[in-house]
Order: structure tokens, then sequence, then C-alpha cells
């Protein structure tokens, strides 16, 4: 079964939101350490399972290069993460988009670990800095917000009644 597909995100409002998600990247949250949000990921994700672009590997690429820029990171380290998940999504697209939210969470989670995994090794290669378990709880943490964002965008319009 194949879902109907909403209107794509304009280009000027997918900027903007991947701007402000890559500020909540660098930005570390009060009180939990060097946890943060990976917001750029759910970005993509978000807009690879719910309003799919006709390029969605240069998507991934030019999102994780922009992240890579911001965060000081080895140039191509998140795009390389983000091209994978890009590549990944179309697969069961479908197939999970008829689940809900916390049905998808699994899938969700693994994806995002993949990522951060692939992100703390080339980390590894470079620097020599092992991931912590901090890792993990950012995956934790950034996957709780899945629900709530898918729950935002996609909600159904409400009908209202007219009185007579």
């Amino acid at each position: 079964m194949v879902l109907p597909e909403r209107r794509p995100v304009p280009l000027a409002l997918y900027l903007l939101l991947v701007l402000i998600s890559c500020i909540l990247y660098v930005t570390p949250l009060p009180g939990a350490g060097n946890i943060r949000i990976d917001a750029v990921a759910l970005l993509v994700l978000y807009l690879n399972f719910y309003r799919p672009v006709s390029w969605p590997l240069t998507l991934g690429f030019c999102t994780g290069l922009l992240q890579d820029l911001v965060a000081f990171a080895p140039l191509g380290q998140h795009a390389l993460g983000l091209v994978l998940i890009c590549f990944f999504v179309p697969w069961m697209r479908d197939s999970l988009r008829m689940l809900s939210p916390l049905k998808q969470l699994p899938i969700i989670v693994g994806m995002l670990l993949s990522l951060k995994f692939l992100s703390s090794w080339v980390t590894a290669l470079n620097l020599g800095i092992l991931p912590s378990l901090e890792a993990f709880w950012a995956v934790i943490l950034t996957a709780i917000f899945w629900p709530l964002i898918v729950g935002q965008f996609e909600s159904a319009p409400k009908i209202r009644r007219a009185t007579l």
C-alpha cells in the first residue's frame, strides 16, 4: 500500500530548519554534561519518511556537510551518516509509515545508533577519543523527540462543524 504524499517542504523553510537544528546540535543541554540532541538527523529522517524529495541523497549529503561545518567535525563525518540513512529509508518508508510513531521508535533508534556509531568511529580514528555512554544517552534522548515531531507535523486537520 502506497500512502499519499504531502506537499514538499519549501527550500527556504528547510534551510531555516537546518540552521535551527544545527544550533540545537552544538548547544549542550543544561545539566546533562556533553549530551546533545541530534536534531539534524531527526529532520532528515522526518523529511525522508513523511515528505520525500526527489533528491534524498543530495539532501543528506549537503545537510551533513553543513552540520560538519557548524560542529567543527571532520568534513564528511555527518554527511556520510546522513547519506546512509537517506539511502536506507526509501526501502522501508511505506511499511513504517503505517505504524504509529511509537512503534517506529525501534527503527529510528537503530538508525540514530548507526549514525552515532559511524560518528564515534571517525572521531576515534582522528582524535583517539573513544565514545562513552553519553553517546548512547544522546541517541535515546534524540529518539524521544520523534513521536513529538511526527505528531506535531502530521496531525490531521480538525474538521469544524457548521452550526445552523
